[in-house]
């Protein structure tokens, strides 16, 4: 597996082998469907110090699995069309991180109609709601703070009423616990994630 610049276009590449390298015929394949990760630039690994050092990435390095990347640097908002699209690929598992583009009431008005219709697709494919990770702005911004917290506490509320409706496939991640606050070199900017903090998610 290749992972290519993010953001540099590719003019050419060559790959160098030693002189008694042997290339031989990989082990057979095993079909698995692949994880698909929906959000931000966060999931898209924007702030990544190299290419392949996102999170769905380093899942999929991990796990020996492939993933679908669709995070959307500044767009990703749990529009119903772009569900409608992710909802044709055949996955083993949907993660929505798309919260930190939204605001409380988006997030409020997009979270059951994108679930729905993925749900509706997919009756029994797991489906992980990712909070949103803590930015250094909550400790010394209250609006931000209760922006967070409001946009937590509706995740959790809507996941909670989904199990209790008889949904044992959908999951939640909660933000604050994928980065902790304060961890050394984990940030770019107080929000987007390096390499050190996309390995911590």
């Amino acid at each position: 597996t290749l992972y290519l610049p993010p953001y540099n276009g590719l003019v050419s590449l060559e790959i160098g082998l030693s002189a008694d390298a042997k290339i031989r015929k990989p082990s057979p394949h095993i079909p698995v469907k692949p994880a698909v990760f929906y959000g931000t630039s966060i999931t898209q690994g924007g702030c990544a110090n190299n290419a392949g050092g996102d999170y769905p990435s380093i899942v999929s390095r991990a796990l020996n699995l492939d993933t679908v990347n669709l995070g959307f640097s500044g767009c990703g908002q749990g529009e119903p069309e772009v569900a409608r699209m992710i909802r044709e690929i055949d996955a083993s598992l949907f993660a929505l991180d798309y919260v930190a583009n939204v605001t409380p009431d988006q997030l409020r008005r997009t979270l059951p109609p994108f679930v729905k219709i993925l749900r509706d697709a997919h009756p029994k494919t797991p489906i992980v709601l990712m909070g949103k990770i803590v930015y250094a702005t909550a400790s010394y911004d209250k609006a931000y703070l209760e922006q967070h917290e409001q946009r937590r506490d509706i995740m959790i509320h809507f996941y909670s009423r989904r199990r209790k409706a008889g949904d044992e496939n959908i999951h939640f991640i909660d933000g604050d616990a994928l980065i902790p606050y304060g961890a050394d070199l984990s940030h770019v900017d107080g929000g987007h994630p390096t390499g050190a903090g996309f390995q911590l998610m």
